[in-house]
């Protein structure tokens, strides 16, 4: 099976993102909602290019590329979350990503001295039948999906997303 890590696109700069909040006040009214069932979050943002995937500070996904996910994947959780532009007056739906946080890396993985990964490599077997999860690490939390949900996403044409295959125990045993 093949496997890809989702990032926010970093080659655009001029997108909607909460305003006049800190990283660390954004990081803790999120996890305030993800305790409260019916809470739902509102953030103000001055531009009014809205991407599909933001991945900083938390993952935040468009309603269109939530709707792709659930096809694949029915079971995730999400808290949903609105991008309002007051001077353009627009509002967009998204959706904060609680996935399952699964220990996936495999033992042919490489760090660095410093602690930092090196070389990812997954472990199909951990991964199971999940289509979409968070990689559990001490260090990172990715989301990594299968080829199916990357191939969704290149057909229906989201904004913001780039896909970086990841090797697999399987298929980095026969690279090397």
């Amino acid at each position: 099976m093949e496997y890809y890590r989702i990032a926010q696109d970093e080659r655009i700069v001029n997108y909607a993102y909460p305003l006049n909040i800190t990283r660390r006040e954004l990081v803790n009214q999120i996890t305030a909602a993800k305790k409260d069932e019916g809470a739902a979050l509102q953030f103000y943002v001055e531009q009014s290019y809205y991407l599909d995937w933001l991945d900083d500070p938390h993952y935040m996904a468009s309603d269109k590329f939530k709707q792709i996910c659930e096809k694949y994947q029915a079971d995730l959780a999400w808290k949903p979350a609105v991008l309002a532009n007051p001077q353009a007056m627009c509002q967009k739906l998204y959706w904060v990503l609680i996935a399952d946080e699964v220990d996936c890396l495999s033992t042919s993985s490489e760090w660095n001295k410093d602690g930092t990964l090196k070389t990812m490599v997954l472990d199909e077997q951990k991964i199971g039948t999940r289509k979409i999860c968070k990689l559990q690490s001490s260090l990172r939390h990715e989301v990594i999906v299968d080829l199916d949900v990357a191939e969704s996403i290149l057909k229906f044409n989201l904004t913001g997303i780039r896909l970086y295959k990841i090797d697999t125990q399987a298929s980095y045993a026969y690279a090397k």
